[in-house]
């Protein structure tokens, strides 16, 4: 048995925290983390009005402008109304715009034109709606009014028109022949336009928040409406936000379960809560509305943030309740209304035309929408081949291997750690010898150091988004102190896109594709900011009459008293986050014994010696009692007098013999002495340091070795050793002192000078690169705040949330004792770093975003164009790498930020989520929420990016993310490895399996790519968009449809034996496993197993599979099909196979091959579907048909005969797979012998 570790006594009391405390849930901890409504001022006015209680709006002046209806909106004042001189409300300018397909265009912005107007123009969002829709706007040659004027209505299609009414204003589509509304606006009259105006004297427009000051220099600027759905049972969209629930629930009215708005701010959102409606990586403002009586959708064209209420009935008295309608209430900090309404009438029809306006998904390559094997961090070269060996190894396919941060030179993008990553064109030339890719992170922050070319390069062009002075703003990130390259500028997208050329990418090959996190963008030290440790001191110190209470997801503790002089930048320090002791939340706890566990060390606290003899007994029981053996001798205790108070008297035993008292002991690696002083801890670090240094002395001291390469493996081996634990070192000059003079005397024998030969520092430093030790402390305290908030929240460091000081009084001649990460510490730490303006230190940050006031291209204000920041930089990003193709390869690039029109771009995952049941469950909803939105190419982590899946959940994740458009497993850097092989030889079974379903769907999948790239509709579909009349199918959020013909129910809890499935329809649905059938429109309880979740290919659909496994996709393309046939009561079914190179756009041109499927009158047609105006380029292909699989086909069927040819060829029962059993259920038509790409007939006898 181990040792017993040192006991630490009396004033440690402030510093540990037990680890298993706190099983109360962490999501009521988490929602404070962000900054809801009532904290958003522009939310909460908009919220605080009643329906019809804002002045009227009427519309004047009404026209036809150039085929447009335009009109004036003027606020009618009431006589009670109090508005000061020059205060007046000005009209606003409206225009409505008709479109093809039935689509609204509605308008609204400040009349600039006025005497009045003010200087600065509100910002519309370029660059979303696709180029060429004008070109289907329909010219309006009239508008229709009532005989009293207060009515004018226009022709929007057929059978639908828009009606205006003029006071009060409100719009409504409504259907023509019935006069049934759609959609209206400002029904309930809670249209507010917040107009742009001058400053008076005195008046204050600054919002405060955590700390920081919006300036806000042109004052409030909000829009808020309420938009109604008529004969909607749903709405769905909005994305991005986590939920079980793919339907929305209201947020306002009786009986609400969330009463926060649905949020649209894209953010870095750490782990976060699976059912939520707050905002996270993404923003579309695209509502569909969804019922028996037909679909219609909303879009608003607005990047600043938003915030949705969703209405229950009776949310408001004055309100009229019904059950014919969902109202809504949209909200936005600034921008102009620029809407669009779409009528449907079928929920395809609405996606079809939002597709119109935002645009479809690109057409990814084939390797793309096949398996991804992603972490943070493959560490080298050895650890990629290795990884990609085992995949080999063990029979598993996939296509694309990822890299991480740590790929790069020191976060510098564009760049490779060349020690770690040598040779990168050799690694990626293998991998695409096996027709495999690799893909590395690129991030929008840049690390702002003199020498990294990118960012001179960006300095000096004046590329960067600027502060609210006019200065390059300077936020920290990943890469430290860091810039933003301002990608609302044309012309800054065009450089950026320039940096992916195979010039100016070194160490990159055209099989190299990008991955872009953290566009958000994500600044650790943005406004939106949570603390961590949140320090309030009085006099910023301790002294005598000092209480202070910890709140912890737990609770709040009771106040309790500091000692005199206590100093908590003591030895122990690095564990600030870590640890607070058990006394203070005694309360809290559980009646065991705490401890602290640590690889072999075990650490009990107390404040008093009869405690710790106490808890030590009670160890030693319970250890003794399980047939372990506890050390007398080695078990030593320390008294932590911090304060240099007066020793306590007394001996601390076990079993009546005497426990040794130890003045220092080392723990955690750290030396902690009895004193709080670390001086000892010091001379450890630099000794470590020496002994690395010694160990490498050999590649130190050769003057063949270049001087960098020496101070990259100084800064990688040696100084880690020699500072860990220093970014919470209470530091003093001396200690500073004693670690530069060491750093020195090591880089001037790798440099080869002594002090004789009069060489400064600062040069020696510059010659191998490396910077002051003590501004590699400073960086790595500032870096340690970016790094906390990713931690997982059972972690100790993320136990202690606020520790407030109060009655805080230094006593007369007491030295000033401060905390080690105080305000000033904080503050000198960011000016030295040159950081601009200094951070409160409780302003640590979790809700991370750029500043509102920061300035974009054109005098732009970031809370303009927020929400389209991730777009713009994916647009570049992918602009780049089809400029590296020379406009012949498909560009790959992933964006974790996202807005309308991000699918033109690539594709985008739902961020960083858990281990668990509740995100296996919820990447369902979010993922189909994204693809009804037109984010069809999505995906989820793969067994969660936070902590540790149990295996079962794994297993299960592969194969539900099996079917997702984006198949990646990804994980955090401190969770442990997950290969598929680590499990078990039986679950790597499982997990192979699960990947072998998605290698023999490619062709479906691509299939259904090309058809979204084209129409707009999704690959994966919630029930009701195949199913609109079913009413079962509209809330349900487990199960999915791939196109028409593959429906998928997930399994979300552990341990499950059987599972309830709906089969929506009249026809019948057969089992993919086994080939049952099953009747449709009604729910069957179905038994769950192990190697698989229930799916089922749906009567009437012919599925093209293949099922000659290899190592990716690339080395399938010339394997034979298999077509899948399920018959539906007729005896009949269809289906469709698209095929082109997987990589070009020469498809574009005609050459691809597009095959329809027809069974029907005992015969399988195959005939082409290839449009005709597009013969520009040809594509053939040999590969053949090997297999045609008939389920539903009575028994009676022998043979077939094939046309052209007329040969025939034998009908028997078989496996639905190559591998599989025997099937009595399944017929098998086996090498029919003809090609995929003609035209023939099988005729079966």
């Amino acid at each position: 048995m181990a040792p017993l570790p040192p006991l630490l006594l009396r004033y440690l009391l402030v510093i540990l925290i037990p680890l298993f405390l706190f099983s109360s849930s962490a999501s009521a901890w988490k929602k404070d983390e962000f900054r809801n409504c009532n904290q958003t001022p522009f939310c909460k006015r908009a919220r605080s009005r009643t329906p019809h209680s804002l002045p009227r709006l009427i519309v004047s002046d009404l026209s036809i402008s150039e085929g447009h209806l335009t009109a004036h909106l003027q606020p009618s004042l009431r006589s009670d109304d109090d508005v000061s001189a020059g205060d007046t409300p000005r009209s606003l300018l409206l225009r409505l715009s008709v479109y093809q397909n039935g689509i609204l265009r509605l308008k609204i912005d400040e009349d600039y034109s006025a005497p009045s107007a003010p200087s600065k123009q509100r910002f519309e969002v370029p660059d979303v709606v696709l180029p060429d829709f004008e070109d289907r706007r329909l010219w309006l040659p009239r508008v229709s009014s009532t005989e009293d004027g207060s009515i004018s209505s226009l022709y929007l299609s057929d059978g639908f028109e828009v009606v205006l009414r003029h006071d009060p204003f409100e719009i409504q589509v409504r259907r023509k022949r019935s006069n049934d509304p759609i959609i209206s606006l400002n029904s309930h009259g809670l249209f507010e336009f917040e107009q742009l105006r001058e400053k008076k004297e005195g008046e204050d427009w600054e919002e405060r928040f955590r700390g920081h000051t919006d300036t806000r220099p042109h004052g409030p600027q909000s829009i808020s409406f309420d938009v109604s759905f008529h004969g909607a049972e749903f709405v769905y969209g909005i994305p991005e936000h986590a939920s079980t629930s793919l339907a929305l629930r209201a947020t306002r009215g009786p009986g609400v379960e969330h009463s926060e708005p649905y949020r649209l701010f894209n953010l870095d959102v750490f782990e976060y809560l699976h059912d939520s409606p707050f905002g996270l990586y993404g923003s579309i403002p695209f509502m569909l509305s969804h019922g028996l009586k037909g679909s219609a959708g909303f879009f608003w064209l607005n990047a600043a943030e938003m915030q949705i209420d969703v209405l229950a009935p009776g949310w408001d008295d004055s309100a009229a309740a019904g059950n014919d309608r969902i109202d809504t209430f949209w909200m936005s900090e600034a921008g102009i209304v620029d809407a669009f309404f779409f009528v449907g009438p079928g929920p395809k029809d609405v996606l079809q035309q939002y597709a119109s306006v935002t645009g479809t998904l690109a057409m990814p390559q084939e390797f793309a929408i096949a398996y991804h094997q992603c972490r943070w961090n493959y560490r080298d070269e050895e650890d990629v081949a290795t990884v990609d060996a085992g995949f080999d190894e063990h029979d598993i396919p996939y296509d694309v291997l990822w890299l991480d941060i740590e790929h790069t030179d020191g976060k510098r993008y564009f760049t490779w750690d060349r020690v770690l990553f040598p040779n990168p064109e050799e690694m990626q030339k293998k991998l695409a010898a096996k027709g495999r890719h690799m893909v590395t992170i690129v991030d929008p922050h840049i690390k702002r150091d003199d020498s990294y070319y990118v960012h001179k390069e960006a300095t000096d062009k004046g590329y960067y988004v600027k502060d609210a002075t006019g200065k390059d703003f300077d936020g920290w990130c990943w890469s430290g102190s860091s810039s933003y390259p301002d990608t609302l500028n044309p012309e800054v997208r065009e450089w950026w896109a320039e940096k992916f050329s195979l010039k100016n990418y070194g160490g990159s090959t055209p099989s190299l594709y990008i991955w872009n996190d953290m566009n958000e963008p994500s600044v650790f030290n943005g406004p939106e900011l949570r603390s961590m440790l949140s320090l309030r001191s009085y006099n910023n110190s301790i002294g005598t009459g000092a209480i202070t209470c910890v709140q912890t997801q737990g609770g709040l503790t009771k106040y309790f008293p500091i000692s005199v002089g206590l100093h908590q930048g003591s030895a122990l320090s690095p564990y600030l986050f870590a640890l607070v002791i058990d006394v203070l939340t005694r309360h809290l706890q559980e009646d065991v014994p705490w401890c602290m566990l640590f690889a072999d060390d075990i650490l009990l606290v107390d404040k008093t010696r009869e405690g710790v003899e106490g808890k030590l007994e009670l160890w030693r029981s319970t250890l003794e009692s399980k047939g372990f053996r506890l050390s007398r001798s080695k078990t030593e205790y320390m008294e932590c007098n911090f304060s240099n108070n007066r020793p306590s008297e007394g001996i601390v035993t076990l079993a009546d013999q005497v426990i040794n008292k130890s003045t220092r002991f080392r723990y955690l690696g750290s030396i902690v002495q009895s004193d709080g002083d670390i001086d000892g801890d010091i001379i450890s670090r630099i000794q470590v340091g020496w002994l690395k240094w010694r160990n490498a002395s050999g590649l130190l001291c050769d003057r063949k070795v270049p001087l960098k390469l020496k101070g990259k493996f100084y800064k990688m081996v040696v100084r880690p050793a020699m500072l860990y634990g220093a970014e919470c070192w209470p530091l003093k000059e001396k200690h500073n002192s004693k670690l530069s003079v060491a750093e020195m005397r090591m880089l001037r024998w790798m440099s080869g000078f002594t002090l004789r030969d009069r060489i400064r520092n600062e040069h020696i430093r510059e010659k191998v690169g490396v910077a002051p030790v003590e501004d590699k402390i400073r960086e790595s305290r500032l870096r340690w705040f970016g790094h906390v908030k990713r931690r997982p929240p059972d972690d100790p460091v993320r136990k202690v949330e606020v520790l407030d000081l109060t009655y805080v009084k230094k006593g007369r001649g007491k030295p000033k004792k401060t905390w080690c990460i105080s305000k000033t510490k904080v503050r000198e730490a960011l000016k030295k770093m040159k950081r601009g303006k200094a951070v409160e230190p409780d302003d640590i940050p979790i809700e991370i975003s750029m500043p509102r006031d920061a300035l974009h291209f054109g005098g732009v204000e970031h809370r303009e164009l927020h929400n389209v920041y991730g777009l713009y930089f994916h647009m570049a990003t992918a602009d780049g790498l089809l400029k590296r193709g020379n406009g012949k390869d498909r560009p790959f690039v992933l964006s974790r930020a996202f807005f309308a029109g991000s699918q033109r771009h690539g594709a985008i995952w739902t961020g960083d989520n858990s281990a668990d049941w509740d995100h296996l469950r919820s990447s369902v909803p979010m993922i189909l929420t994204q693809g009804l939105t037109g984010m069809s190419f999505s995906g989820a982590d793969v067994g969660g990016f936070f902590g540790n899946p149990e295996p079962e959940l794994l297993v299960r994740w592969y194969q539900l993310a099996a079917y997702y458009p984006f198949f990646r497993a990804h994980a955090h850097h401190d969770t442990k490895r997950r290969e598929p092989w680590l499990f078990g030889e039986r679950r790597t079974a499982l997990i192979r399996e699960a990947i072998h379903i998605r290698y023999s769907l490619l062709p479906y999948y691509y299939s259904l790519f090309r058809k979204a790239s084209v129409s707009g509709i999704p690959i994966m579909r919630p029930l009701w968009l195949e199913f609109p009349e079913d009413k079962k199918t509209f809330d349900n959020s487990e199960a999915f449809m791939i196109g028409e013909g593959i429906l998928v129910q997930g399994i979300y809890e552990e341990g499950q034996k059987s599972v309830s499935v709906y089969l929506p329809g009249e026809q019948s649905w057969y089992n993919m496993r086994n080939g049952a059938a099953y009747s449709g429109g009604q729910t069957h309880k179905l038994e769950v197993f192990e190697d698989s979740i229930p799916s089922f290919q749906r009567a009437g659909s012919i599925v093209p599979r293949k099922y000659r496994f290899r190592r990716s996709t690339t080395q399938m393309a010339n394997d034979p099909y298999t077509l899948v046939i399920a018959l539906n009561s007729s005896l009949a079914a269809e289906g469709e196979l698209y095929i082109d190179d997987g990589k070009s756009y020469d498809f574009e041109q005609g050459a691809y091959i597009h095959r329809r499927f027809d069974f029907s009158n005992g015969k399988l047609t195959s005939s082409s579907i290839h449009s005709a105006s597009l013969r520009e380029k040809k594509f053939s292909s040999s590969c053949t048909v090997e297999r045609i699989i008939l389920l539903g086909l009575p028994s009676g069927a022998k043979k077939a005969v094939i046309e052209p040819g007329n040969h025939e060829t034998e009908i028997e029962p078989g496996p639905l797979t190559l591998r599989g059993g025997a099937s009595s259920v399944a017929l098998v038509i086996r090498k029919p012998n003809v090609r995929i790409a003609d035209d023939w007939t099988i005729k079966v006898l």
